[in-house]
């Protein structure tokens, strides 16, 4: 377990030595809280009505598509071709209407744009060409579903569709005429697809109760002949609303009312297998995304950003965008240097805005530069079978609240609850019993440690440590 730990967090900081500039375009450190990091947006409009809701977001170095619709008692979606090249300066260069239809999910490669249009029992996957600057329908399916991802490719061969309990591959080698070619099934109603190599990634939850947020990773190596190689679910969470993966490691976001909303890292190394590795509060219902250098962006009614580069201990790096600006945000991409982020105001139009990526993690010695002013360090010893201790530094006074917790985020043993610590080293034993004094089973467990600046229930940053307890 511990080469994939070091295998994964090398493939995240592979970059932490670049520079202040990615591409050529300035970065935005948002661990100084920016007041808005926004270098360029456009407004949505249509038949002189601004007020639009922006709903996905697929972005291909300079340009970005957009799928919109407005607030109306009537249907009438539009996709939306932007030109992201002067980020200060973006542009909608073209639209396709869609009269009858809402606007929803899409992918695209570069070359095509799939859009998932639907409107009461109509559902369609419509097909674009988007080389020029005018999007041309150029085919369609009857086809229903929540999320489309494609494979690599520019052009891309295969289409991957999240249909309720199903996954469906489709060939799209002639994208006029999109073609089913294989399809699985499973108990886990998905939300969103993510293709990465040979495996798709489904997030979404098990109709069990309440639900449980579920991802179910799927072989599509056969694409005629896909298969469940694994599942991992989190009965903490109601379910899982996005789901982003950069080489071993996927990330989910939760929504889990009552329970706290989080990001969840997971080792996907042995897809059979998968592993929590880290989780931190999360900004619930809006969209996530791996950037690079170990960055991870996650949208709610702000920008967080987050230090991913050691993923069993994530950091909040920092947020974006005025807190009062009443928006609300939805989808996000990343297009190298760029983030493309959809955004709609009360009273004023809807917007598509251009931000900066954050900037590389370093120091002038190049080391990853510390998020936050905490250190949980790793236990030991670790594995165990008696104790093992939990150090952590706080260089400033603040609430600590300690706990161990299962793999499926169930708390064991709380080890602090909210008292406040002033600023110094702390160790704390953990003898491998739960709260009730009896002996945890062998396993894999989380020392799981939740900081506020004030009042006992932080919140304000979480760092985990993972443990194995043996017999």
């Amino acid at each position: 377990m511990r080469t994939k730990l070091l295998l994964i967090a090398a493939s995240l900081a592979c970059l932490l030595l670049s520079a202040h500039s990615i591409n050529g375009q300035d970065c935005t450190d948002y661990s100084t809280n920016p007041l808005n990091p926004v270098l360029g947006s456009v407004d949505f409009h249509n038949f002189g009505i601004d007020y639009q809701a922006p709903g996905d977001i697929a972005a291909v170095g300079n340009r970005a598509v957009v799928s919109a619709h407005f607030i109306e008692t009537f249907p009438n979606g539009s996709l939306f071709v932007a030109d992201i090249t002067d980020p200060e300066n973006p542009s909608f260069v073209g639209e396709a209407e869609m009269d009858g239809l809402y606007s929803g999910r899409v992918a695209f490669d570069g070359v095509y744009a799939y859009l998932k249009a639907s409107f009461l029992e109509a559902s369609f996957i419509l097909v674009y060409d988007v080389t020029g600057p005018q999007p041309v329908q150029i085919g369609s399916v009857p086809a229903t579903g929540t999320d489309l991802a494609l494979a690599s490719g520019s052009p891309s061969d295969l289409l991957y569709v999240a249909d309720g309990q199903n996954l469906r591959v489709m060939d799209v080698s002639n994208p006029a005429s999109p073609a089913l070619i294989g399809s699985v099934t499973f108990s886990t109603r998905v939300l969103r697809v993510v293709v990465e190599g040979d495996y798709a990634y489904l997030a979404g939850f098990s109709p069990v109760g309440f639900g449980i947020g579920t991802l179910v990773i799927v072989d599509v190596s056969d694409p005629t002949s896909p298969a469940v190689v694994g599942t991992f679910e989190y009965p903490n969470s109601r379910d899982f609303y996005d789901v982003a993966v950069r080489g071993d490691l996927v990330a989910v976001g939760t929504e889990g009312a009552p329970n706290p909303k989080e990001l969840l890292f997971i080792d996907v190394s042995d897809p059979a297998v998968p592993e929590l590795l880290g989780l931190i509060p999360g900004p619930g219902n809006g969209s996530v995304a791996f950037g690079e250098s170990g960055i991870f962006y996650a949208l709610g009614g702000r920008l967080f950003v987050y230090d991913v580069s050691v993923p069993t201990s994530p950091s909040l790096i920092g947020t974006g965008f005025r807190p009062d600006d009443f928006a609300s945000r939805g989808p996000i991409a990343v297009a190298g240097s760029k983030l493309c982020v959809g955004s709609y105001y009360d009273p004023a139009p809807a917007r598509f805005e251009v931000l900066s990526v954050q900037c590389p993690l370093t120091t002038g010695a190049g080391e990853p530069t510390p998020a936050v002013a905490v250190t949980l360090a790793p236990a030991h010893p670790n594995p165990f079978r008696l104790s093992t201790a939990i150090d952590y530094h706080l260089s400033q006074p603040l609430h600590v609240r300690l706990r161990i917790t299962d793999v499926q985020g169930r708390i064991v043993r709380r080890l602090e609850d909210g008292a406040q610590r002033d600023a110094g080293q702390y160790s704390i034993l953990w003898d491998g019993r739960g709260d009730g004094g009896r002996r945890a089973a062998p396993g894999v467990y989380f020392v799981t440690m939740d900081l506020g600046g004030s009042g006992s229930d932080g919140g304000d940053h979480r760092e985990s440590v993972r443990l194995t307890l043996l017999e």
